[in-house]
């Protein structure tokens, strides 16, 4: 792989730029899907409820 693209690659997902969230009671988190990678893990639903409300901003 050329250097320039293995950097840009490597560069987003070093540790400096990661951010990971342990939930809480109350929590809310957001980001914006322009500017960010991101991933979640699988959630167990039958022991924790996942609500999502989606907002789009033109």
């Amino acid at each position: 792989m050329p250097t320039l693209l293995a950097e840009l690659l490597r560069r987003p997902t070093g540790e400096s730029y990661l951010y990971s969230h342990w939930w809480g009671q109350g929590d809310l988190v957001g980001w914006d899907n322009f500017a960010t990678l991101h991933t979640a893990l699988p959630c167990d639903s039958t022991c924790h409820q996942r609500l999502l409300y989606r907002t789009s901003i033109r």
